[in-house]
Order: C-alpha cells, then sequence, then structure tokens
C-alpha cells in the first residue's frame, strides 16, 4: 500500500488520482481479508465440513488424517518455538543445528507419507522435492544469482535510455483509426506557412499567474488569477531606451541564435518573425512626413508639439499639470492610424500585445466629424511576440527544455539592464513551457515514486518479517525487479509519458508481493537450518505464489484486446510486472534463501531485542553486586 501512495503527492491529477486508489484499494482488500475472511473459514471449519462430514461418511476418515498432518505441523512449530525461548538456544552450533534439522527432516518424511495418503497437491510436492532439490545444487546457487545480476545490469543500461515521451497522451492505439488520423494530422504531413506554431511572449505588466487557488482537485481547469503589476511603467526615457535596445537585440540575432533560440524566419524575407511594438512605432513616426520630427525617446518635451498641431485632436487645456501619460499619445495614435480607425497591418499584429486602462478624470473622448477616439490612457501590459519553429505536439523534453533554459536566461539578463519600472519581465509559452514542465515533473515522479517505493521496501520488510537479513535480501530482490521492468520499457519502444508514469507507480507495490510471502514463509518455518526452511517455504507459499501468478497474468491477458490506450498498455505492464516478479521470486529469491539464509535467531528482531535486555540486566546485576 505504501509503494502506491507514494504517488498521492505528485502534482499531476492522474498520478496522483491512480495513486491513492491503488493505495486504498490494497488497504480495503487487507481490512476484509483480515476482518471477513476467518469469518469464513471458521464458517467452512464449524458448519459445512461438519455437516458434509454427516452426509459423506466414507469422508470422515480423511478428515482425520488432516488433522492428525496438522498436528504434527503444529507440533513441530511449537517445539521450534520453545527453543526460540530457550536462552541456551543462541549458543547453538552450526553443527547442532544441522543435527536438529535432520530430526525435523524426519519428521517431515512422517508428515510426507501421510500427506501422500491425503493424496498430496502434485504441484506441492514437485516443488518441496524435486524443484527443492534442483534449488539447493550448489551450481545452481552459484549460477542464478549471476544470471539474474548479468540481466539486471543489461537493463539497467536499457533503463538510463528512457526518455520523456514528447508526444500527447493517446487515447487510442495505433491501430485505431482515429489513431491513425490524429498522427497523419499533426505528424503524416510536412509542415507550411499555415500551420499553428507555437508562439513566444516577452511580457511586462503583468506578474506571473497566482495559482495559489489551484490544487490537485482543480486539475487543468484551473487557470489561477491574473495580477497586474502596479511599477509597470513605459513613460520614462530609459524604459523607452532599455525596450527598444531588446528589440534591436532580438532583430539582430546571428543565424546560430536564432536556431538556438528556435525562432522562425519568414520564408518571404528570412527574418525572424519578431513582432515588437516599440519598432514598429518608432518606423511609423519615422515614416511618417508630418511626425518624423518628433524625437526618440517620445517624453513631454517631444509630444507636447505634436498635441499643438494636432489641435483638432487635442485638447491641451483640458490636460492636468501633473499628466505623463505622453507615450501613450502617440502608440494610440499609431494604433488608430491617426484616429481614423482605417484597418492597418500594424493594428491587426499589435493591438493584442498592448493593453491599456482609462485614468478617470485624465482620458478625455472626442467625436470630431472623421477623427473618433480617446487619448489620455494608461498602458498596462506590453509584450513582444516571436514565432517559433516548434509545435507543442512534437515538441520532446529533450530538446524543449534547452530551448526554454535558454530564453528564461535571455529575459532574466535583459530585465537586470532594465530601469526599476520595467522589472517585471518574463518569457511564457501558451501551450510548450507548460507540456515541458509536465514531462519534467513525469520523470521526476516516476524516480521519485520508485526510490521511495524501494526505501520502504526495506523497513517494511524488516518488521513484518521480523527478521534484518530477511528483509535486506528480500528488498535486493525486489530493487532487481524493479529495474528489470523499468528496463523493459525502452526495450518495448515506449518513452515516459503520463501512461507510463502511472504504471511506474504500480512496480514496487506489484513487485513485493510475490517476495514478501516467500519471506514470511521462511521466518516461520519449524526449521532452523536453511535447507529446511527453503523447502518449507516452497511447500507452505509455492503454491500460492504460482496461483497468484496465473490468475494475474490471465487477467491481464484480455486487456491487450482494448482499443484504448491505457487498457491496452497497463495489460502488457502488467504482464510484465507479474512474469519479472514471479521468475525473480521463484529462482532468485529461493537461491539467496538456500545460501545466505539465516538460521537460527540469525538477524532476528526480537531475538536482538531479548538479548540487549539481557545484557542491560546482566550489568544492573553487577552493578548491584559491586555496590
Amino acid at each position: 500500500m505504501a509503494a502506491f501512495l507514494v504517488s498521492a503527492p505528485s502534482p499531476l491529477m492522474p498520478v496522483a488520482s491512480f495513486g491513492i486508489f491503488t493505495g486504498m484499494l490494497v488497504g480495503v482488500n487487507f481490512l476484509f481479508d483480515l476482518a471477513c475472511f476467518p469469518i469464513v473459514i471458521l464458517f467452512h471449519s464449524e458448519v459445512i465440513t461438519p455437516c458434509f462430514a454427516r452426509l459423506v461418511p466414507f469422508s470422515r476418515q480423511t478428515l482425520s488424517v488432516r488433522t492428525e498432518s496438522q498436528e504434527r505441523l503444529i507440533t513441530a512449530h511449537q517445539n521450534r518455538i520453545s527453543r526460540d525461548n530457550n536462552d541456551g538456544s543462541r549458543d547453538m552450533t552450526y553443527h547442532q543445528l544441522q543435527l536438529q534439522d535432520k530430526v525435523n527432516e524426519e519428521n517431515e518424511t512422517v508428515l510426507d507419507t501421510v500427506q501422500h495418503i491425503e493424496h498430496k497437491n502434485k504441484v506441492v510436492w514437485f516443488l518441496e522435492n524435486k524443484f527443492y532439490k534442483f534449488m539447493i545444487w550448489k551450481p545452481v546457487r552459484v549460477v542464478i544469482p549471476l544470471f539474474f545480476l548479468v540481466i539486471t545490469a543489461f537493463f539497467t543500461y536499457s533503463a538510463t535510455t528512457l526518455g520523456a515521451d514528447s508526444s500527447q497522451v493517446k487515447v487510442y492505439r495505433e491501430s485505431n483509426n482515429y489513431a491513425k488520423a490524429i498522427e497523419r494530422h499533426f505528424s503524416g504531413f510536412q509542415q507550411n506557412y499555415d500551420d499553428r506554431y507555437n508562439k513566444l511572449h516577452l511580457t511586462w505588466g503583468m506578474k506571473p499567474q497566482n495559482l495559489a487557488s489551484c490544487d490537485w482537485k482543480s486539475g487543468d481547469s484551473c487557470t489561477g488569477q491574473s495580477e497586474i503589476d502596479e511599477h509597470f511603467d513605459m513613460s520614462s526615457s530609459e524604459a523607452q531606451i532599455s525596450l527598444m535596445n531588446l528589440c534591436h537585440r532580438l532583430e539582430n540575432f546571428t543565424d546560430k541564435e536564432i536556431s538556438s533560440y528556435g525562432i522562425k524566419r519568414n520564408p518571404v524575407t528570412n527574418k525572424p518573425e519578431i513582432a515588437c511594438f516599440m519598432s514598429a512605432l518608432y518606423k511609423f513616426i519615422q515614416n511618417t512626413g508630418y511626425l518624423e520630427n518628433i524625437p526618440f525617446p517620445f517624453t513631454k518635451e517631444s509630444v507636447v508639439p505634436f498635441m499643438k498641431r494636432n489641435f483638432h485632436i487635442y485638447n491641451i487645456s483640458s490636460i492636468p499639470e501633473n499628466f505623463d501619460r505622453y507615450f501613450e499619445i502617440l502608440v494610440s495614435y499609431w494604433l488608430s492610424n491617426g484616429y481614423t480607425h482605417t484597418l492597418t497591418e500594424d493594428f491587426l499584429t499589435y493591438h493584442r500585445l498592448i493593453g491599456e486602462m482609462t485614468i478617470p478624470g485624465v482620458t478625455q473622448c472626442f467625436n470630431r466629424s472623421s477623427y473618433i477616439g480617446t487619448y489620455g490612457t494608461k498602458l498596462r501590459v506590453v509584450a513582444i511576440e516571436i514565432n517559433t519553429t516548434f509545435m507543442f505536439q512534437n515538441l520532446g523534453y529533450r530538446e524543449g527544455k534547452p530551448i526554454y533554459h535558454l530564453w528564461e536566461k535571455f529575459i532574466q539578463q535583459e530585465v537586470s539592464k532594465m530601469p526599476s519600472s520595467m522589472k517585471s519581465g518574463f518569457q511564457s509559452s501558451r501551450e510548450s513551457w507548460h507540456w515541458i514542465k509536465i514531462q519534467e515533473t513525469l520523470v521526476k515522479s516516476a524516480v521519485r515514486g520508485v526510490v521511495i517505493g524501494i526505501s520502504l521496501a526495506f523497513p517494511i520488510l524488516t518488521i513484518t518479517t521480523l527478521n534484518v537479513v530477511i528483509g535486506f535480501l528480500a528488498t535486493i530482490c525486489i530493487t532487481m525487479i524493479t529495474v528489470v521492468v523499468v528496463g523493459l520499457i525502452p526495450l518495448i519502444g515506449w518513452k515516459l509519458g503520463v501512461l507510463e508514469s502511472i504504471n511506474l507507480s504500480l512496480i514496487v507495490g506489484l513487485s513485493v508481493d510475490y517476495v514478501v510471502h516467500f519471506a514470511e514463509a521462511y521466518r516461520t518455518s519449524p526449521f532452523t537450518h536453511r535447507k529446511g526452511r527453503v523447502k518449507s517455504m516452497l511447500e507452505a507459499m509455492g503454491l500460492s505464489v504460482l496461483s497468484g501468478a496465473i490468475t494475474t497474468f490471465g487477467a491481464a491477458v484480455f486487456m491487450l484486446f482494448a482499443e484504448i490506450q491505457f487498457s491496452y498498455q497497463f495489460g502488457i505492464f502488467v504482464m510484465c510486472t507479474i512474469g519479472t516478479s514471479f521468475m525473480f521470486s521463484f529462482l532468485l529469491f529461493p537461491a539467496f534463501m538456500a545460501s545466505w539464509g539465516p538460521e537460527g535467531n540469525t538477524g532476528s528482531i526480537p531475538a536482538i531485542v531479548k538479548a540487549l535486555k539481557l545484557k542491560c540486566q546482566r550489568k544492573r546485576t553487577i552493578q548491584t553486586l559491586n555496590y
């Protein structure tokens, strides 16, 4: 459950919700197993079995034989517990352990004889005899760990090649007609000038979007709140000069810079497609005969004479003495084409990049013959628009992140040169940077989920098995399973996208299942020597693990026929994880335990605690005697 819940803090709604759902599912399943399953067993034992025995008389003999078999197992287990509680048992030598296990194996032979009478399951018999002898054979105990170590090393290298998926989340499988149509729409034809490339904006007057009101529940529907920068002001000479210098810097990028920053060139002029309103405003004034004598920067000294010459538009006497929005006077005149309001190329390009607001008591409206408009407004937002060469559908994480950092570094350097009224500048893209951030979050969420899951596996397994050695060996096995499954993803041809990140949140949870069953069976074995424990482990849990693997793997097979990409991919992922986990738990873990499994009380937490208590008691006794 903990391995699934580590995905809950993810900022991505699908990953977080799936982790919470699977974690809750495991928790509810555990509670029902703990509360309901014992009741079902008792009902079967106390009600159904006696009724069946009365109805079918010959079943009583089988019932009595089973009871005798169970009694023998209980007796052997109680003997082991009594030895563990004996203080002198911790001093038993390796030879004494072997002698004790020899007696236990003789008892087990008797149990096998009884169980053969019971028509013992052939799979269980194979596991505790043929398979057990194969696993404890010394060459096998050496070859299997080395073989799995080589496999893990190969898949570790494969996992390092796993990259973020640049494409959008696919709803349908590639064989589906809808999926083919979507793929051909975006990638099947050569892009032309009319296709929608991403646009980059360098913006002043706005603060970055305030997302304080958004949380993981709101998902993508929450866009935050827009906030105005009250310190932004374009009226000063320093602000106008700094923005003009930035425009010249962008328009004179070298070929290498244009390529590195991903700027699109105009197919006719071959110039970078950069819409900077300061350059356009300056050209308008220089190319208009009766305006060309207005010097730059556009301050009160240069604009007031222009207003006096155009007295049919501007009423100088109505302007307050503290009025300082002279730069906006020329901006309004330029966009409205001299207040004639005839559409121009500049208006179509720049009107959406400039935001104005009226000033109460200052802004004036006029309607004189063919001249209609307002003046005396204040600029609140300005932006420079740059056409790029990438589309967010095709922008990969590896390619897009360097471009994002280039623009981020560029705007920070330029803003640092500007006056205080222009310090709010930032760069943004409507879709591309957001998608790159999602891909980066997917990578971090997947890595964090796997690392936290494996980190939690060791303490949890140690606590549940009450043995440090068993917990350590089980954690190594789970780590190798996780590495192999992650390494399978690029070999299959997948990349790390939303669906893969969701699936990765399940790796540790699915990998730990079979190993922990064997680990607990090894710990509860009535034997003290590792070979006897391995045999008991295979006998007690081998069939359960095999049955669980077959049912889970078989259920995932039916998902291969789904048309939805997530269901299809989830089925393959579950099959790979279950298959890998089964192979490692049935081959590697028994080999580990047959070679390095703890014997007696080695690594036992209760034994360690008991030894520490005895040591403290002896120390206090010695101190008491000394006094």
